[in-house]
């Protein structure tokens, strides 16, 4: 059990910050350039397919400058792959636990919901029975309705990935038995 796992099971939380290289820090913000995580839910089961019928709202003028700031800002290790008519935009980059490195993309969606989160790469297999997993491979790391697009962006679903990177690699060390966390309420600050 994690240090956090034990805390919760007492009735403590502790606040969550990522920071620039993608790992997790529980507790006090550990430097100025740590983002702090927001609140969200893991689940599983199917992936909500995405509404293709919208308008595609990276294309209007601006729409991806508050996206790029954040991520420049907090995940400058992602590299952004801009969307055009026929794709969306999405990000790509490494998140370090601090015990390994995964690969993941972030892949925005036309109706703006919570981006699907893709881990990809020969270092990101993933045992199959892992919890809080889409059917289709997805990492499930919030409900959609966690998910605000006039407040989150991409960064945030980074933040969200390390959060179940880390949360992995416990469940990993605990012998598969129990996922370590179902969720996160970030504290008032």
């Amino acid at each position: 059990m994690s240090l956090a796992s034990a805390m919760k099971y007492h009735g403590m939380t502790l606040d969550r910050w990522m920071d620039s290289t993608g790992k997790v820090h529980h507790g006090a913000r550990p430097t100025a350039a740590a983002m702090p995580l927001a609140s969200h839910t893991f689940h599983a089961g199917e992936e909500a397919t995405d509404d293709t019928k919208q308008p595609k709202w990276w294309l209007e003028e601006d729409a991806m400058t508050r996206e790029r700031e954040q991520m420049r800002m907090w995940c400058p290790q992602f590299t952004e792959f801009p969307g055009n008519d026929e794709q969306p935009p999405m990000w790509h980059g490494t998140i370090n636990t601090g015990m390994t490195t995964f690969s993941v993309a972030i892949v925005h969606r036309v109706d703006h919901g919570l981006p699907f989160i893709v881990p990809i790469g020969e270092g990101t297999r993933l045992r199959k029975s892992t919890p809080h997993r889409y059917v289709n491979g997805n990492l499930c790391v919030a409900s959609a309705e966690d998910w605000d697009p006039t407040e989150h962006t991409a960064a945030i679903a980074v933040g969200w990935a390390a959060h179940w990177f880390s949360c992995y690699i416990d469940w990993l060390f605990s012998g598969c038995k129990t996922w370590p966390l179902e969720s996160h309420v970030q504290q008032a600050a």
